[in-house]
């Protein structure tokens, strides 16, 4: 398997993706994703910010990364931290921990650009997503109440909502997967 900048002729099966992980997260009482419009992804594959994690040449999960999440994070925004954003496995993938390969990718890239952190948020009234990325190693930072004024420059899924905030802390030396006792959901 692999981590690869998602290509243009891809937007098709990430949108699929994303429209899968919606109906998972319908189907188990979950907050929903909205559908995430065209080109808002191509935008994030053209700046190259959004991933893929391919085996052979399928794609088995996507998501993205940004260098700063201020209308999230705030004042905490320091520069400091690669964000993690929208992470989704297709349910014929989950359980082969991807998520771990995200992580540990997202932490050696992290290292990389000599960023502190790996940061990510998740709805606050999810606790199955809250208690994942714990086990993940992600330490809980806050709860953020996203303002409307904040809302505005966010997806649309941010509308109205609390996130718990998580970071995990760029070591040194890498951290195997084998330390991560996490699974996809």
């Amino acid at each position: 398997m692999r981590i690869e900048n998602t290509q243009l002729d891809d937007v098709d099966a990430v949108l699929e993706i994303y429209r899968e992980a919606t109906q998972y997260q319908r189907r188990n009482g979950y907050n929903l994703w909205p559908e995430f419009p065209r080109d808002v992804v191509r935008a994030e594959i053209e700046e190259r910010r959004h991933w893929k994690v391919v085996a052979g040449d399928e794609i088995v999960a996507v998501f993205v990364t940004t260098d700063d999440d201020p209308y999230v994070w705030g004042s905490r925004d320091d520069g400091q931290a690669l964000y993690l954003h929208r992470a989704a496995v297709p349910a014929h993938y989950k359980g082969q921990k991807l998520m771990v390969r995200i992580i540990d990718w997202a932490v050696s890239r992290a290292r990389d650009l000599q960023r502190r952190y790996v940061r990510c948020d998740t709805w606050a009234d999810n606790p199955t997503l809250v208690t994942y990325y714990r086990r993940c190693g992600f330490r809980e930072v806050d709860l953020v109440a996203i303002t409307e004024a904040a809302a505005k420059h966010l997806l649309e899924h941010y509308q109205g909502i609390s996130v718990r905030l998580f970071e995990i802390e760029v070591p040194s030396s890498n951290k195997t997967a084998k330390e991560r006792p996490c699974v996809d959901r």
